[in-house]
């Protein structure tokens, strides 16, 4: 009996920075952004790092100073300027 090998499968990986979310919003370092969902809905705050392909660390306003937290690329959008 012949042994055949089995085509393998591939696994094409993208690059972390081509990750989009469903919006097509993709944040920056330094950007200002907002939370979509969730129980911090409406919050704004500043993108630190971009860690993980679909995480971000963000600096939350009105949070305690030197607290970081890891939000979903997907529950954040840029935010709106303020009107003046």
């Amino acid at each position: 009996m012949r042994r055949t090998a089995l085509p393998q499968p591939t696994k094409k990986r993208q690059s972390p920075l081509a990750t989009l979310s469903p919006t097509g919003f993709r944040p920056a370092i330094g950007q200002t952004v907002q939370v979509t969902s969730g129980q911090l809905a409406g919050m704004r705050g500043v993108v630190i790092e971009i860690g993980n392909p679909s995480r971000c660390i963000v600096q939350l306003d009105g949070v305690a100073v030197g607290v970081f937290l890891a939000i979903n690329c997907k529950w954040l959008r840029r935010a709106p300027r303020p009107r003046t």
